[in-house]
């Protein structure tokens, strides 16, 4: 169990933190401007990491 005010703590959520600011963000540009993934590109891998 991590104390709540640990540093690991931080760096830990921070980038999780910023991976779903961006989903927050990238999703509904996609939808609304009809943005096509390939599978291989690099925002496509990006993606399916994301939401594993």
């Amino acid at each position: 169990m991590l104390h709540p005010e640990s540093p690991f703590r931080l760096v830990w959520l921070t980038p999780a933190f910023v991976f779903v600011l961006g989903e927050a963000f990238l999703v509904p540009f996609m939808l609304s401007f009809d943005v096509d993934t390939q599978p291989n590109s690099v925002l496509g891998i990006a993606f399916r990491v994301v939401d594993l």
